[in-house]
């Protein structure tokens, strides 16, 4: 810790870590699927569902339990409700933490590849802070920053037992328990971390027969917790409604994209960012310090980590860019690695700068009296949000609002009155004993009774009626 804090690059990565995640983190409103896993997770903190059928909101999918993914995730965004609180500041300080724990792992995974370069571990979190995709998703409370832990610790594992000449097999088996976990969070892209032993066996041609007897290893442990698993009932039913069901749906459905290359594509754009400054200041500190670009069996292994958690995302049309953030930090040690030989005679020099020291708590400072400024302050959704809060202060918690097929698969709304209000939609009428219905603002609704004038008046995107069960 003493070092970080007179390591003046180290500071200056610190500051600008905070710059770019903190001030948009402590804002109000989310990506829709960030607000439905806090619901989801606050919901099991207060009794509501089970670890292995969460809940999120009624008339959900064909019922209200959630098996969009498996629920590691949901328990512990539950511990953290249960710690601190079910106001919205609770999912921040949960995606705060996964941040600065995928930080640190990243840290220590340098330091396990370049042990006499430890003290340039901030190079690579510099390169990951910057790409995009990285800052919006821990802006937001995406599952792909949780399942990164396990992505990182698992190949971390891996990677160890690799090079170990004993025990290799007890780090093989810590590896597959923590793909085990990365599972259970989001499913089927953690096992690209299987490849881990192989990936480096191919890039410094040795250990083969190694590499192979660990991918068994880590294969035989995720094939013992899957028996353990189905051995037990509600585990049973829960992975087999998110394998045969949703998964399953949602590769036969029709994708968000008709071109396989688009994940590539999103892919390529990310890492314009780091891969460019890269260049950019290898180039010009390889004429400085006169050093040369040094290519190593590390820098193979991990692009080739990185291209195996990206490219079998190519074999469905079902594709999102926030599926890529598990792989950025191996893009980052990658091309930290590059630009280390070239940089590390200047920057060892740096370690020292006060002038480096004083900006990178200036930053940290800048950073925190920004995020202070704009603690609370709607970031997105502003409308949604405005009407939430309208109904959440006029109607009891727990309320159903009865509503069309069309309003009630209006998902960000939906997440953020479960999230915010404890108030739920459906449009199946017959399962609700609900006093009100809500409509699109001016659409004609299903009733004829009289619309809540004192509300509606309120509402931005929406009209309140009183429901009509035939009375």
């Amino acid at each position: 810790m003493k070092r970080i804090l007179t390591n003046g690059p180290a500071l200056i990565t610190a500051g600008i870590c905070v710059l770019l995640i903190l001030p948009l983190l402590v804002m109000d409103g989310m990506f829709m699927d960030a607000v439905i896993y806090s619901a989801v997770g606050r919901n099991l903190a207060e009794g509501t569902g089970t670890f292995w059928f969460p809940y999120f909101s009624e008339a959900h999918m064909a019922s209200p339990t959630f098996h969009e993914h498996p629920p590691l995730a949901f328990g512990f965004m539950a511990l953290f409700y249960k710690l601190f609180g079910s106001g919205i500041h609770t999912e921040r300080i949960y995606t705060g933490v996964t941040f600065i724990i995928t930080a640190v792992l990243i840290v220590k995974f340098w330091r396990m590849i370049w042990p006499t370069h430890y003290k340039m571990a901030w190079l690579p979190v510099l390169l990951w802070v910057i790409t995009p995709l990285v800052m919006w998703s821990f802006r937001n409370n995406m599952l792909e920053n949780t399942m990164g832990l396990f992505v990182l610790g698992g190949t971390m594992a891996a990677y160890r037992g690799f090079k170990a000449d004993t025990r290799h097999f007890y780090w093989a088996a810590w590896a597959g328990l923590l793909v085990v976990c990365g599972f259970m969070v989001k499913g089927l892209p953690a096992l690209f971390v299987w490849t881990t032993p192989v990936a480096f066996a191919l890039a410094e041609r040795k250990n083969f027969w190694k590499s192979i007897l660990q991918v068994v290893i880590m294969m035989v442990v995720a094939g013992i917790a899957t028996f353990a698993l189905y051995m037990y009932e509600p585990a049973r039913e829960s992975l087999d409604i998110y394998l045969f069901e949703r998964t399953a749906n949602r590769l036969n459905s029709v994708g968000t994209t008709d071109n396989s290359f688009t994940i590539v594509k999103v892919l390529l754009e990310n890492l314009i960012v780091p891969f460019g400054l890269t260049i950019l200041v290898g180039t010009i500190f390889s004429r400085i310090n006169k050093e040369r670009l040094q290519w190593s069996p590390s820098i193979s292994a991990l692009l080739f980590m990185g291209l195996a958690g990206s490219v079998p995302f190519m074999l469905t049309t079902y594709q999102y860019g926030h599926y890529l953030v598990p792989v950025i930090p191996f893009f980052a040690l990658a091309f930290a690695s590059m630009l280390r030989p070239i940089i590390e005679k200047t920057t060892s020099k740096w370690r020292r700068n006060v002038v480096l020291q004083i900006s990178g708590w200036v930053l940290i400072g800048v950073g925190i009296g920004i995020s202070v400024y704009t603690a609370g302050k709607v970031g997105r959704d502003s409308d949604q949000l405005h009407d939430v809060r309208i109904l959440r202060d006029n109607l009891e918690s727990g309320t159903i609002l009865e509503t069309d097929a069309a309003t009630n698969s209006y998902w960000s709304f939906k997440a953020y009155l479960e999230r915010y209000a404890h108030i739920r939609l459906s449009d199946r009428i017959q399962s609700t004993e609900s006093a009100y219905q809500l409509v699109p603002k001016g659409a004609a609704p299903n009733s004829a009774h009289p619309i809540q004038s004192d509300i509606s008046v309120q509402l931005i995107e929406f009209d309140l009626y009183e429901a009509d069960h035939g009375e």
